[in-house]
């Protein structure tokens, strides 16, 4: 006998479960197994899936890449997927959608009431940690942020840590190129380390202010 069917996922399915506050529909709750995160798991032969995903492919199909399936609800249990918009518990959205959603309603845990201090068994480390078990899903070179947008990168004085500005950078390498002052010398000046200062000089930092305002060479002092 097939397991693990449409009709055997339905089946595990409570018709009627609780009303959220903001909500005018009941959700549909997933009476199988759990994460603990307190999403439905569906056990298939490729392994356990959250199942209101399984319900939105089964309602709306396949998801589109870079898209998550958001609870409207906010009941990571409830599997209410429906094709009209206006019925269904759960819609699409990157995680910038759910970020902002979630700060919408409030519902973002803070201080003692972070699941990390709820429930500190349930953070995943070490071995547990996504960047072990799922290590290909990490953004690395030409698919990291950096290189997919750069232009969201802040740079320099925008950063919130700068203690230079482009202007005292400009001041910086002038002095250093002019050969009146160390890199020691100008890192006490500026409040920054040496190597600070070797690196502005070099270019490696703050790369983005103009070629021709970089002092050449390389001397330590």
């Amino acid at each position: 006998m097939r397991r693990n069917t449409e009709a055997d996922f339905w089946a595990r399915m409570n018709q009627d479960g609780p009303t959220q506050p903001h909500m005018t529909t009941p959700c549909r709750e997933w009476n199988g197994g759990r994460f603990q995160s307190g999403y439905g798991r569906f056990n298939r032969r490729s392994g356990s899936l959250y199942a209101h995903r399984i319900a939105w492919e089964f309602v709306n199909g396949p998801i589109p890449g870079g898209l998550d399936v958001l609870h409207r609800c906010d009941n990571r249990a409830c599997v209410f997927a429906d094709a009209d918009p206006a019925k269904s518990h759960l819609f699409l959205g990157t995680n910038d959608d759910n970020m902002a959603d979630m700060v919408a309603k409030g519902r973002q845990a803070r201080g003692e009431r972070h699941v990390s201090r709820t429930h500190p068994e349930r953070v995943p480390r070490g071995e547990r940690h996504g960047s072990r078990t799922h290590p290909e899903r990490l953004a690395r070179g030409e698919r990291s942020g950096s290189r997919l947008h750069p232009e969201r990168l802040k740079r320099g004085e925008e950063q919130w840590a700068a203690k230079l500005t482009e202007a005292k950078i400009v001041e910086l390498r002038t002095l250093y190129a002019d050969g009146g002052m160390r890199q020691v010398d100008l890192a006490e000046r500026f409040g920054v380390t040496q190597g600070i200062v070797s690196k502005i000089v070099r270019g490696v930092l703050w790369r983005h202010v103009p070629a021709d305002l970089r002092a050449g060479g390389n001397r330590s002092g």
